[in-house]
């Protein structure tokens, strides 16, 4: 049972950690096809659109794949018995370089896009923007450094005990585990917060080491796998206080939280 939850998770707490130091996109993105008719755009900023986006996909693909490929790499070797830092900190410098080129192909893009609209235009695009940047916060809170949504832990025990319909004693005990929870995780998020900081002081530098990045990298993937595994040891107590019926509204729950079980409104949808 929570197939889910007990897959390996450390991909995606180890991007979650890191993101804010890799010069990861931000505000600005590549219109999509649905842009044409939002904007009301005429037939020569579509094919100017078109141009623009075929010269865009054209210089950021081999960047994209390169750091597809260096995310793989990474991701390998921090798995390894003794991760090379120097390995690691060379990888790690990588991506955050693509991150940066990738980055700036999207500026470019969208200063030019923007210079044939008109001024209408551009504030339906920047309300476009807005909505996106709301969506995109929300589904950062919603995959937070405790742990991602597919987590029970992630939900509010009166969410969780409605859900399943818990016991008053289930209830009990949930609190309880949650609580045993927090108390492992907490002093390992401490422990990264100054990691984090000198992560970013060597970043700053002109020149970065890669010895000393990969250290740190390798220290915080250490502290990660650690959240992981209070995680994983949550889930594996959790679901040992619920009845099979239980189990199964849970899953169901896990796997849509905006439906819940047996279409049930969720989170969000009341």
């Amino acid at each position: 049972m929570f197939t889910k939850i007990r897959t390996p998770l450390v991909a995606i707490f180890l991007m979650a950690a890191l993101s804010p130091l890799m010069a990861q996109p931000g505000d600005s993105f590549v219109p999509d096809g649905k842009l044409a008719e939002i904007l009301d755009l005429t037939e020569e900023q579509i094919e100017a659109l078109r141009q623009l986006t075929e010269e865009f996909e054209a210089a950021a693909q081999p960047l994209q794949e390169a750091r597809a490929s260096a995310r793989e790499a990474l991701a390998a070797e921090l798995e390894a018995e003794e991760p090379s830092a120097v390995l690691v900190g060379d990888l790690f410098l990588q991506i955050q370089d693509l991150n940066g080129q990738i980055e700036q192909l999207r500026r470019d893009f969208m200063a030019a896009f923007e210079a044939i609209l008109t001024p209408e235009q551009l504030e339906r695009l920047q309300r476009l923007r807005d909505r996106r940047r709301h969506r995109r916060l929300h589904d950062r809170l919603a995959n937070a450094e405790d742990g991602p949504a597919c987590s029970p832990g992630f939900f509010p025990v009166r969410v969780l005990s409605r859900v399943l319909d818990l016991s008053e004693e289930q209830v009990g005990q949930l609190q309880l585990l949650l609580e045993e929870l927090r108390a492992n995780v907490q002093p390992l998020r401490e422990e990264r917060g100054p990691l984090h900081d000198q992560l970013e002081a060597f970043l700053e530098s002109e020149s970065p080491d890669a010895e000393e990045v990969g250290a740190i990298v390798i220290a915080i993937h250490g502290i990660i796998q650690q959240i992981e595994q209070a995680q994983q040891d949550f889930a594996a107590a959790f679901e040992a206080i619920l009845t099979p019926e239980q189990l199964e509204k849970l899953q169901e729950f896990l796997d849509n939280p905006r439906r819940g079980p047996r279409g049930r409104p969720g989170r969000g949808e009341r």
